[in-house]
């Protein structure tokens, strides 16, 4: 805080400092700034002051991660909605941001798309050709499951002899 500056004047200044930096959401800020040792009413006070002009929306936030990791980082639903959540992002957003990404690109769109950049693979036949080893299936499975995909979409796209089970944690 500099000789003369509020302390609303100083919160909103390093609020502001932290959002250039990067996006965040209001729980991300809040906390930030409270780190920062502004009150809790000055940390009311910015944040309102932010979200009626624009600059903190956590809508838009949401919107935006989610489709950065539903389309640069190919992930799966579960690991979306959990990434959103972990980012103070209430439920009900979270799910409607992951719902406006995925009618631009499908989960079972993304996983291959994510088989096709890792493994070169282009269709279920080639990941359940001869050539693509049962060992190389699980290895999919357990990337494929680290990246929130639901193990039913995986064990479609995968087919696995019936004699072969893949548990969590192998």
């Amino acid at each position: 805080m500099t000789p003369g500056e509020s302390l609303f004047e100083a919160g909103k200044n390093k609020a502001i400092r932290l959002l250039l930096f990067r996006s965040r959401s209001r729980r991300e800020l809040r906390e930030k700034l409270q780190a920062r040792g502004f009150p809790p009413d000055i940390v009311d006070e910015v944040t309102r002051w932010l979200e009626e002009r624009g600059y903190l929306d956590d809508r838009s936030y949401a919107e935006n991660l989610a489709r950065i990791l539903a389309v640069n980082r190919l992930w799966g639903n579960f690991r979306i909605l959990l990434a959103l959540r972990e980012r103070g992002i209430p439920p009900f957003l979270a799910e409607e941001a992951l719902q406006a990404v995925r009618r631009d690109l499908g989960e079972r769109e993304a996983m291959g798309k994510y088989i096709q950049k890792k493994y070169g693979k282009t269709g279920e036949s080639d990941i359940n050709s001869k050539e693509f080893t049962l060992g190389e299936r699980h290895r999919l499975f357990r990337s494929l499951s680290s990246r929130g995909f639901p193990r039913e979409l995986i064990m479609e796209i995968i087919s696995m002899p019936k004699e072969e089970k893949i548990h969590d944690g192998e």
